[in-house]
């Protein structure tokens, strides 16, 4: 007898389904962290192809930014076919926005900047189309009380013409991220 193995009903959904994520991660929408003196929120979830995902939830106030992060040890997508799995690891910081690198340091930039930086699936290198299959995704989220702006970048290069904006942003994430987990 041959073992075939079938992908869950879940496979698709981790996929396709941001809100799949955050449910299994215990983090709420980002629409309803929109309250009080909240300017806007940002998510940025990163999903490596081997490593355990994470998401960082910058909820922006006028002075300082609330950052809430969900760490996994061992892959979710993983856990799909395996089932080891553990809840994430949860923390919180709070970060004057003068300390945070551009354009994060305010709302408005964020803003503009997540605007034009869409998603992306294929980098343009050299004038030519390339695909990676395994690396990382990010998903990024920018949520006010105007508009929400929702974008995936599947393995943004810093040498690829079309990937310019999705790097600054991923550079500048990557730079509090490193900062606040050095802190731990």
């Amino acid at each position: 007898m041959v073992n075939v193995w079938r992908p869950s009903p879940d496979h698709n959904r981790y996929g396709d389904d941001p809100a799949f994520l955050e449910e299994r991660f215990g983090v709420e929408p980002v629409a309803e962290l929109l309250r009080g003196d909240v300017l806007g929120v940002a998510r940025f979830v990163i999903l490596p192809s081997f490593e355990g995902e994470a998401i960082f939830t910058f909820v922006y106030r006028t002075r300082f930014v609330t950052i809430n992060s969900a760490i996994a040890e061992r892959s979710l997508w993983g856990s799909l076919h395996t089932g080891k799995w553990s809840e994430p690891i949860r923390n919180s910081y709070s970060v004057p926005v003068e300390d945070l690198p551009n354009p994060l340091q305010e709302w408005s930039s964020l803003k503009e900047t997540a605007r034009a930086a869409p998603s992306v699936r294929v980098a343009i290198i050299d004038g030519r189309s390339y695909i990676t299959l395994d690396g990382v995704m990010y998903r990024h989220t920018v949520c006010d009380f105007e508009e929400t702006i929702d974008a995936q970048w599947s393995n943004p290069a810093p040498e690829a013409t079309n990937h310019v904006l999705q790097m600054t942003l991923v550079t500048a994430y990557d730079s509090v991220i490193s900062k606040i987990r050095m802190s731990e």
